[in-house]
């Protein structure tokens, strides 16, 4: 049965003895050595085409419906200990597992000459989060395109990043692409 018309899509991986470092109470700047762990994560996503009316009917939509999609990912690493350097997987150290919450919107504009991209992410454990809108401009052919955007973190309180391996500062995106 249909479910509000919408796409649902599960994914999962499965790492076996992925390299990682080990650090005092997982501090990367107190690096000891490295062990291996396995790594099990799972994402579950619902997509779903929007048609607003007086937008979608517009002049800069073109009948383009906008894309949404809402997903929740899980990641565990099994045989954890809190020496583990995590923090670029965004894992707290005192938890041996994490889980995000990301949204993603997109709406082709002018005939698909550009596109609105919103990215948002959420890091349930270690309360993170990045906001990242985008404009990108589809040059003619279809390859080139142009992005141009904003790259923001935040977190619930003043020391949420543990390290450097983490980005915390925002900044603005200027980029050239070709895809193929």
């Amino acid at each position: 049965p249909k479910l509000w018309n919408t796409i649902w899509r599960l994914e999962w991986f499965y790492e076996i003895n992925r390299p990682i470092n080990k650090a005092t109470l997982g501090d990367p700047s107190a690096i000891y050595g490295w062990t291996k762990r396995n790594v099990l994560g799972i994402a579950l996503q619902c997509n779903k085409s929007l048609y607003i009316p007086w937008f979608t009917r517009s002049f800069m939509a073109n009948d383009a419906m906008m894309d949404a999609s809402v997903t929740y990912g899980w990641e565990k690493v099994f045989n954890y200990d809190r020496d583990l350097t995590l923090d670029g997987r965004n894992h707290d150290w005192r938890h041996s597992s994490n889980d995000v919450v990301t949204a993603f919107i997109m709406q082709p504009l002018f005939h698909q000459a550009f596109v609105f991209v919103f990215l948002g992410n959420y890091q349930l454990k270690t309360q993170k989060w990045q906001l990242i809108p985008i404009l990108s401009y589809v040059f003619p052919g279809k390859h080139w395109l142009g992005d141009l955007g904003y790259v923001a973190y935040g977190g619930s309180h003043n020391n949420w990043v543990k390290s450097s391996s983490t980005p915390n500062n925002d900044y603005a995106l200027l980029r050239l692409r070709y895809e193929y």
